[in-house]
């Protein structure tokens, strides 16, 4: 019940932005240099009451780019950022922003390795003529891909970028309250990731300063906290956040996250 995913890519893009509404949209254009996907559906070994047999049972998948180029494959996709403006509690503005990142296809030059396996492997000791002569498991023509059944192959493939969707309501950047709350839901289109549910809030106490904290459910883990501060000085505003305040603090975590932003207004 295991599966895996990693991509290295770089993107450069060109887009429009709405000033009155701060809505966007941006094309890209994707290299990338290294991707591994796979997954396990099962996975087992075992030995017999006597313990004279070992048995391994594998059914799965691996794929991978080759060659040591840098650019393994390119692809092209958008993003967008579109923002509804509401009221909300006392006639106060309030703002729900659709957001999509990464959303497109990449195409592999060389195409994709693929190595599949679906086989019940029993090893009970080696026989003497394995170790001499022409079945030896020292010879060069020994294959031990061959004997797990795992077949290998190569074909062109195009995927998916690893884009995520997000709703919710964002805090304002210049409101007059020092308090303000924001929440929605982050979605992945991975099997292994569930949909996120964030909820937090922000406090403003001088203008140069903002706090913030917010708790989450679902993705890659269950319940997780953050917490994040922004400086403001003249043009700059610099960021510092975690999206996993346990795990940052603690050994006993099962991740860490550390984000720094630094912003300039034009």
């Amino acid at each position: 019940g295991t599966v895996f995913s990693f991509m290295d890519f770089q993107k450069i893009g060109f887009g429009l932005i709405d000033k009155k509404s701060k809505s966007s949209i941006t094309i890209n254009f994707y290299n990338v240099d290294s991707y591994y996907n796979g997954f396990l559906k099962k996975g087992e070994i075992y030995q017999n009451a006597d313990g004279t047999t070992d048995t391994l049972k594998m059914n799965g998948e691996l794929r991978s780019t080759t060659g040591n180029s840098f650019s393994k494959g390119m692809g092209a996709g958008i993003d967008f950022d579109y923002r509804i403006p509401m009221e909300w509690g006392n006639l106060k503005k309030a703002t729900i922003q659709i957001i999509a990142k990464n959303i497109g296809l990449v195409n592999f030059h060389s195409g994709l390795q693929t190595y599949s396996f679906d086989s019940t492997f029993t090893y009970d000791g080696l026989k003497i003529k394995q170790l001499y002569g022409d079945k030896s498991i020292f010879k060069d023509n020994y294959s031990l891909m061959d004997l797990l059944h795992i077949h290998k192959s190569v074909h062109s493939k195009t995927i998916f970028l690893p884009g995520y969707f997000q709703v919710g309501k964002i805090v304002e950047e210049n409101r007059s309250g020092k308090w303000q709350s924001f929440f929605g839901i982050r979605l992945y289109p991975s099997m292994s990731y569930i949909p996120m549910i964030y909820v937090g809030g922000q406090y403003t106490p001088a203008k140069w300063l903002e706090i913030g904290a917010q708790g989450s459910y679902g993705g890659f883990s269950n319940l997780r906290y953050g917490l994040y501060t922004n400086f403001k000085v003249k043009s700059f505003a610099i960021g510092i956040a975690t999206q996993d305040l346990y795990g940052l603090v603690s050994k006993n975590g099962y991740g860490q996250s550390l984000l720094l932003r630094v912003r300039c207004k034009i």
